[in-house]
């Protein structure tokens, strides 16, 4: 009898230990590019993962389970990307997060094929209609017609372009000469299109060529490292027409390191988040101004790359709050597929559009400030001038 009574306090005291226990994370998996050329944007996704964690657990988790952004560095490199992609499906988890550029999330795509969830943070990508593969922000096919509507209501006609020979940088000068060949841009033409590698220590000689077909303004798509050395050249040439480029770039940091070698002009295609100001109160204000509350809360500031990693935290978030922890692959997949109306802070989500959810009213244009070391936005939603 003695041995039973202690059995049953020994039962008792580890089921009242089991009951108070904190419960385990919900890791998610999360694979950004922190070291390499694009180690500016990387840096800034993972500062989005630490304050969405912290937000999200503040207010309640997944049903009072904590997530936990697992951050994974791809290094700037399909290859790396590839590996860790393998590893993680290896490993059966509902949905990863990453990468972060439209090479590594190419590289990836292809095993995902059935499985997990995976949304990529490079707007970039085209994801499979249907498939298991999401993509953040807007789709170029919004966001390029969006940039040359806003070049040509500012009376921009003769456009240079140089891009790099990278998966993004071509997808992005493709999508960027399909919106200048729209017949509303009849009265704009590409005068010079260059390329160069993103390793490439000069690109120089592809900066003589366009300086010599006398653009109105030259497009960049190039990111981090490889748009700092058109910066120089462009400098160096004695080129100071104004210049676009990648959102990509929306970094103060980016900024600050080529701040010597900047344009008096420096626009970039940005996302309707960062033109909170001009919003009037509603849903989508509500939500931007929890975004920047979350960074401040853990000392850190959103920049407006910030916000490409924000959403697609928000949206699988949201999912799994809705459907709990113990949610398949194939059930988040199915849910997302269905979600409609959805308010995150770069507008609002239709699934059902395709695997991006928002279309041209969420481009914004942002410009740099150097005087006041800030952005601003440049223009409305579709990149109508402000």
């Amino acid at each position: 009898m003695l041995i039973r009574f202690l059995l049953a306090i020994v039962l008792a005291a580890l089921t009242l230990q089991s009951a108070g226990a904190a419960p385990q994370p919900y890791t998610i998996p999360f694979i950004v590019d922190l070291t390499g050329t694009n180690a500016f944007s990387g840096s800034d996704y993972a500062d989005t993962a630490r304050a969405f964690e912290h937000y999200f657990n503040e207010h309640g988790g997944i049903r009072e389970t904590p997530i936990h952004f697992d951050i994974r560095d791809s290094q700037t490199s399909p290859q790396v990307a590839l590996q860790l992609g393998t590893q993680l499906v290896g490993e059966h988890h509902a949905v990863i997060i990453g990468p972060a550029a439209i090479g590594q999330c190419a590289a990836v795509v292809p095993i995902m094929a059935s499985g997990p969830v995976d949304y990529c943070l490079s707007p970039g990508l085209n994801p499979k209609p249907g498939g298991y593969v999401f993509a953040s922000s807007v789709a170029l096919a919004y966001i390029q017609p969006a940039m040359i509507r806003y070049l040509r209501l500012k009376g921009y006609r003769r456009l240079g372009m140089i891009s790099t020979t990278d998966a993004s940088g071509q997808l992005n000068e493709q999508a960027a000469i399909d919106a200048v060949n729209r017949p509303e841009n009849k009265s704009l033409s590409i005068v010079s299109a260059q390329h160069f590698a993103a390793t490439d220590p000069t690109a120089s000689a592809q900066i003589a060529d366009l300086k010599a077909a006398n653009p109105d303004a030259i497009i960049v798509w190039a990111n981090g490292t490889a748009f700092g050395t058109v910066l120089r050249n462009l400098k160096d040439a004695g080129v100071n027409v104004p210049v676009i480029t990648t959102g990509a770039n929306l970094n103060q940091r980016v900024m600050a390191q080529f701040a010597s070698v900047l344009p008096n002009t420096l626009l970039f295609n940005g996302i309707v988040y960062f033109g909170r100001n001009d919003l009037s109160a509603g849903p989508l204000r509500t939500r931007i101004d929890e975004f920047y509350q979350a960074f401040k809360e853990i000392n850190k500031t959103a920049t407006p790359s910030s916000g490409y990693a924000w959403d697609p935290c928000l949206i699988v978030g949201e999912a799994l709050r809705h459907l709990g922890t113990s949610a398949t692959a194939e059930q988040l997949h199915d849910y997302l597929l269905h979600l409609q109306g959805f308010v995150g802070i770069s507008g609002v989500y239709d699934f059902k559009l395709d695997q991006h959810g928002l279309t041209d009213r969420s481009v914004i244009m942002v410009r740099w400030d150097t005087s006041k070391n800030t952005f601003f936005a440049a223009s409305r939603g579709t990149g109508t001038p402000l």
